[in-house]
Formats: structure tokens, C-alpha cells, sequence
């Protein structure tokens, strides 16, 4: 049974097959309020379109990709967290942990973001399970240089290549790239060339 948010004929995700993936990795376009006009010049909504959380709910029910036994890894924000763990959890999740990537320049300086209150250094993935997929212990913190905006390190999917071996029906969710053993999703697949 398909879930509630999205009928068949209002199928979200192109080419990914329903409750097919033992592997999902999602990168949602989070939307979130910015300061000032300053701020907005930064914010994601300047690279591709976005949508606040609620949205992006029941409009990419990511549940829906999900074999019985899948591992979720979701790119999340620090401002939005909550909102994006409860996101997950709708989509029929269970919330396990966070893993984290420490941005680093190709010099191997840290690379320090934006923000408010803290400047960020550190982008959160959200790691939920369905059932039980097997793959061994992922670590909690993940060194990655930091490229262009919204490109995500190469080094997470190494780290996954390896640690997720078993987990074989892998989609890519929100993708900027394509790559080769993925499924891909998104508006600008072409975007970032994959590493050779």
C-alpha cells in the first residue's frame, strides 16, 4: 500500500521505484527563514528552490521509496533539526542518530559557514532506519572538503561504499550527481560532475 501523502498518479520521484531501496539518501531543499537580506544572499533559496519543512512532508514522501528493511541517511540543518527528524519520522522512519561532516578546505583548514549565534562548521545527517538493514557501524564524525554549494563531499560516499556493502538498491534523493550503482533524483542531476 502506497503511502498517504502521495497517490500513484502524483508520483514524486521520476524514475525511483516504489518501496524498492534498502539504501535512501536524501537531501532535501530545506527552506528556512533568514535575518536579513544579507543572509538570504547565502541561503539556499539563492541556488535552487526550496520549500519549508511541512511541505516538503507530504510533497517527497520518501517513506514511499523505502524497501521493509532501509537505512535513511538524511542531510539536515542545525536551525531546522527538529522539525526535520519529525519530518522523517512521518515519512515512516525511526529516528536513530546523527552523523556529522566536518567541513574542511582542500588545505585541510576547517571551512567556517554561516549563521547567527554559531558559525557553522559542521553539516548533521539524519540516520533512520525501516525494519532492519544490515551494514556495519557508520562513524559519527566525517572529515570532507567543501565545494561548491549543496555539494556534498565525496568522502560520504566513500564512507558509505563501505560501511553499507549490503544495502545494494540505493537511491539518491535530491541528487546533484549522478552516480554510477544510484538511482538518482532531482532537478539538476548534472550539476557536479561524481568523482573518477
Amino acid at each position: 500500500m502506497r503511502g498517504l501523502f502521495a497517490p500513484l498518479e502524483a508520483w514524486q520521484f521520476g524514475d525511483l521505484r516504489p518501496h524498492y531501496y534498502s539504501l535512501v539518501v536524501a537531501d532535501p531543499p530545506w527552506r528556512f527563514r533568514t535575518r536579513s537580506e544579507r543572509g538570504g544572499e547565502k541561503s539556499a533559496s539563492k541556488h535552487y528552490r526550496c520549500y519549508p519543512v511541512e511541505e516538503i512532508f507530504w510533497r517527497f514522501p520518501i517513506g514511499d521509496l523505502a524497501d521493509p528493511d532501509c537505512l535513511l541517511l538524511c542531510w539536515a540543518t542545525a536551525p531546522l533539526l527538529d522539525k526535520q527528524i519529525e519530518c522523517v519520522k512521518a515519512w515512516g522512519y525511526e529516528y536513530k542518530t546523527l552523523l556529522y561532516w566536518e567541513k574542511i578546505f582542500l588545505s585541510g583548514r576547517p571551512a567556517i559557514g554561516t549563521g547567527y549565534r554559531v558559525r557553522s562548521m559542521a553539516e548533521p545527517v539524519i540516520v533512520a532506519t525501516r525494519g532492519e538493514p544490515k551494514h556495519a557501524a557508520l562513524p559519527g564524525l566525517f572529515k570532507g572538503i567543501r565545494r561548491k554549494h549543496s555539494q556534498k563531499p565525496e568522502s560520504f560516499y566513500e564512507m558509505v561504499d563501505e560501511r553499507c556493502t549490503q544495502l545494494t538498491r540505493r537511491a539518491d534523493v535530491f541528487a546533484r550527481t549522478r552516480r554510477p550503482g544510484w538511482h538518482s533524483f532531482g532537478d539538476e542531476l548534472d550539476m557536479f560532475e561524481a568523482a573518477a
